[in-house]
């Protein structure tokens, strides 16, 4: 089932040991973890003009990840170039997989 492979990254305060001082980085805290990517269209009901397609994203990963709200998860599908995106809220949970709601990623909020 899982044909794609992702890296999670979260947005952590970094002290530097020599000048204690704290800044935020980018840690990845998962690498390479199989995945599989769900594309899926939703068409808003709009009165009027034709209405426009929303493509909706789907990240289905093991239970044993944990992704936190906000996370960028960069997703290697074969054949293509990675894609970030962020996760959009908390996950829905099954047995056996998580899914969870992605968009592009934009920028560190």
């Amino acid at each position: 089932m899982y044909q794609d492979t992702c890296n999670i990254i979260e947005w952590q305060p970094v002290t530097d040991p020599e000048t204690k001082k704290t800044t935020f980085h980018e840690v990845t805290v998962y690498e390479n973890k199989p995945c599989k990517v769900s594309f899926g269209t939703v068409s808003p009901s709009t009165s009027g003009e034709a209405a426009e397609q929303i493509q909706t994203v789907k990240l289905f990963i093991s239970c044993d990840i944990n992704i936190k709200p906000g996370s960028k998860i960069v997703v290697t599908r074969e054949g293509y170039e990675p894609v970030a995106y962020s996760n959009s809220g908390k996950p829905s949970t099954f047995t056996n997989h998580q899914e969870i709601a992605l968009k592009l990623f934009e920028r560190w909020s």
